[in-house]
């Protein structure tokens, strides 16, 4: 009816198929309608609810055996319920467990993540701030070259230029030469030659003046 190529693991503890052998291997017939059971826990497949079972829930729950859990000897009144109630406490307290270590490392990504975000935040204003720094002093260098340029030159720079004491002695030596250029009057010549008499004389000369 089924080939052996078709069997697959479907996980509920049926063989299953994924085809027939052939069309005319098998027929279809509806049935009646069936909830499908699974655990609350891990959602596995445990079987199917019917409503045909006896009183007082009339339901049938077809479960599979390879999904239960047979406890050897006979349990008295309570000790069923009371095992049931402990797995159920200590699933609870491992679920809160889990819950717990789970709301701390979201709590500790969620603060790597906000740390990380003012860090770089951070970085940006100082890279801005130190671009700014730098354009003021770019602009203050180039306003003191423009100033500079307006400002007239100090008069350390035109010293060379005007050097009134070199240009003092400049003079008096334009005039030394302009007289000794200077042609003798016949005054001068007496003089020249009183001056000379007295010297020869051991006299002092008359005062030019």
């Amino acid at each position: 009816m089924f080939p052996l190529s078709s069997k697959f693991p479907s996980g509920t503890g049926w063989p299953s198929f994924w085809a027939p052998f052939n069309d005319y291997s098998v027929t279809y017939k509806e049935d009646f309608y069936s909830l499908e059971v699974e655990c609350a826990k891990c959602g596995i497949h445990l079987g199917h609810v019917f409503s045909d079972g006896p009183a007082p829930s009339f339901k049938r729950y077809c479960i599979n055996s390879i999904c239960l859990h047979f406890v050897e000897g006979y349990l008295p009144n309570g000790t069923l319920s009371k095992h049931y109630f402990d797995r159920i406490s200590k699933s609870s307290i491992s679920a809160r467990e889990f819950v717990l270590i789970s709301g701390i490392l979201l709590l500790l990504l969620l603060l790597a993540f906000l740390a990380f975000v003012m860090i770089k935040k951070q970085q940006n204003k100082a890279h801005q701030w130190q671009e700014i720094q730098q354009s003021e002093d770019a602009f203050q260098a180039v306003e003191y070259d423009v100033v500079e340029d307006l400002l007239p030159a100090p008069a350390s720079e035109h010293e060379d230029s005007l050097d009134p004491e070199g240009s003092f002695h400049e003079s008096l030596d334009e005039l030394d030469e302009l007289e000794d250029s200077r042609p003798l009057d016949s005054a001068d010549l007496s003089d020249v030659e009183s001056a000379s008499a007295s010297e020869s004389a051991g006299e002092p000369g008359p005062n030019p003046s």
